[in-house]
């Protein structure tokens, strides 16, 4: 924006394409550069920005020259107590990550800002390596989209970096634990796409009708028969003092919503049921558009007869000095919303539905019930 070129001849054109070049070279190399700069401090053990863990806090040493550099401390005696107080339990009393929550809610403790403790904070703690001194960083890849995790090659590990809060036998301890309960729970991050695909196909779209949130998948232990459940992630995070216990049997509910799934594309199958479905959801799309167009129909019949008024005023010699004036702002107003109304118009012609095209959603219907016939384990 700064930069006086117009690229009107030859040689402005190539002076903004070298200036392009330049500064793309420099924003670059200032990304690299910054990049290299927080690795090294990193490996150093100061704070490249962030919110502490619970139990510590940020604060800035003096390094001359006027330098100050970001590293962790010991928070409040409260919640470094609590930090051990949950690692013990969970070590040494068996109680797992929605036990610890529950009771740290009951005796009215909070969590970090303020907020309530869920199972899944219970679980950060518990494989958060910073409580035992040591800061990793570059775990995460935030540059490529839907890459998360990096190897562990790749992250920079860096020990007593800060106070440590429990012992590396504890925390050893606890993964141990962790591994042991969970079948594979410990594991820290999963490589790169190699998400599998979960047989709960109704997750995140049934919701709780007592606290709002979304159900999620769960399994019973395979000691007590290995049943499937729907249960509220309200409950599984923070514990039954947030929402009362829900759940709901897995092939119970998915066979009552593949029915009146195959039920809704049967009929639709039918006759001209598609069509016309079709035809009414670009009604129900388009609505608030009538609604102008109804508004802006009535507007324009207004200024019409206003301006058929004024005209005749002005012809009979009644007019007023400042009558042409007012004319000429209606007949403005009146060409801006002609123009209005004829723009919307175009949204409400007759939807035509070509025959390839009702032939197309057909067949997606029928492999969509061959689908669901053949019980397949995520339609």
């Amino acid at each position: 924006m700064t930069e006086q070129t117009e690229a009107e001849t030859p040689h402005d054109k190539l002076l903004e394409g070298i200036l392009e070049v330049a500064s793309e070279f420099f924003n670059a190399n200032l990304a690299a550069e910054v990049r290299k700069g927080m690795a090294q401090n990193a490996k150093q053990g100061f704070n490249n920005g962030g919110t502490p863990p619970y139990g510590y806090r940020t604060e800035h040493i003096a390094l001359g020259n006027q330098r100050t550099k970001a590293v962790w401390v010991l928070g409040p005696r409260e919640e470094v107590d609590i930090v051990r107080w949950i690692f013990h339990q969970y070590a040494y009393e068996n109680k797992g990550y929605r036990k610890n929550a529950s009771e740290l809610n009951e005796k009215g403790i909070s969590a970090q800002k303020g907020g309530k403790w869920s199972a899944s904070t219970i679980r950060a703690i518990i494989y958060n390596e910073a409580y035992i001194g040591r800061r990793c960083w570059n775990k995460q890849d935030y540059q490529t989209k839907g890459k998360k995790w990096r190897d562990r090659s790749e992250w920079i590990i860096t020990e007593n970096a800060h106070p440590a809060i429990i012992t590396k036998e504890l925390f050893e301890l606890c993964q141990e634990k962790a591994k042991s309960k969970w079948n594979g729970g410990g594991e820290t991050h999963k490589p790169f796409k190699t998400t599998g695909t979960s047989p709960f196909w109704l997750r995140g779209i049934m919701v709780c009708d007592k606290c709002g949130s979304r159900m999620v998948g769960n399994s019973t232990s395979s000691k007590t028969g290995g049943h499937r459940y729907y249960t509220c992630g309200g409950y599984l995070r923070k514990g039954k003092e947030f929402c009362t216990y829900y759940a709901w049997r897995k092939e119970r509910v998915e066979e009552i919503v593949k029915n009146k799934l195959r039920t809704t594309l049967l009929r639709l199958s039918m006759d001209n049921q598609l069509e016309e479905e079709i035809k009414l959801y670009h009604n129900e799309k388009n609505k608030h558009i009538i609604a102008q167009v109804s508004n802006l129909e009535a507007e324009i019949n207004f200024l019409r007869k206003r301006i058929q008024t004024v005209e005749e005023d002005i012809q009979a010699g009644r007019a007023k000095p400042y009558h042409q004036d007012m004319l000429d702002e209606m007949n403005q107003e009146l060409a801006e919303k002609t123009a209005e109304h004829s723009r919307l118009s175009l949204h409400l012609e007759p939807l035509h539905v070509s025959e390839e095209y009702i032939a197309a959603v057909k067949y997606d219907i029928q492999t969509m019930i061959a689908l669901l016939d053949a019980d397949a384990p995520n339609p």
